[in-house]
């Protein structure tokens, strides 16, 4: 086969594995956008639909109840999916952070983070079981069931929103110590990025 030119010094080919800490930080960045858009939408479901009389609405903002939901509900997956692979990427420090946690001489942020896990895994579990195990929820292709829930729904809503406002201030605790560092490996990989080029082929 006719292979691509060789190369130009100083590039690399695209078939050279991304540094590991360049494609952690890009796993984080993927997790923080699918967040944003989780906890953005949370809140106008939780403030626009849920309380009061929100729960016979149709609209808000101008999108529909069930574009608000599928905003939602799609992204966290996402981010479910997200943190189990930042979980699977960082699973020494994940370990020993947890460790710590329990030890005598654990400190606030060791602590803090406990509880981020805590209620993380509170908000996806009671997200989990309100989409796909309590009637009432609507289908992704809708329609959307008006009108007060049933108070188990309701109730379970109530956790996953509370519990969920309590995480978004965690979440942005945890991100703050990890900015600067999230910045500095992007810019890394968006260097290395404009350097690969196309390997040559070789004939077999």
């Amino acid at each position: 086969m006719v292979g691509w030119a060789a190369r130009p010094p100083g590039t690399r080919s695209y078939d050279e594995a991304m540094p590991r800490n360049q494609f952690k930080r890009l796993v984080d960045v993927v997790v923080l956008v699918a967040a944003f858009l989780t906890f953005v939408s949370g809140l106008v479901l939780f403030f626009d639909f849920h309380v009061g009389k929100g729960a016979s609405r149709t609209s808000a903002l101008g999108l529909t109840r069930l574009t608000w939901l599928n905003i939602h509900r799609l992204p966290a997956l996402i981010v479910v999916a997200g943190i189990g692979f930042h979980i699977a990427l960082n699973w020494k420090g994940f370990v020993a952070r947890l460790r710590h946690s329990f030890s005598r001489e654990r400190k606030n942020r060791a602590v803090s983070e406990l509880i981020l896990y805590v209620t993380f895994a509170t908000v996806a579990m009671t997200g989990i079981v309100v989409w796909l195990f309590v009637l009432g929820s609507a289908p992704l292709e809708g329609p959307v069931p008006l009108g007060q829930p049933h108070p188990i729904r309701h109730q379970l809503v109530d956790i996953h929103n509370i519990v969920g406002l309590v995480a978004l201030a965690l979440t942005v605790h945890h991100v703050g110590h990890r900015w600067g560092q999230m910045v500095r490996c992007l810019g890394e990989l968006a260097h290395s990025i404009s350097t690969w080029t196309p390997v040559e082929d070789k004939e077999i």
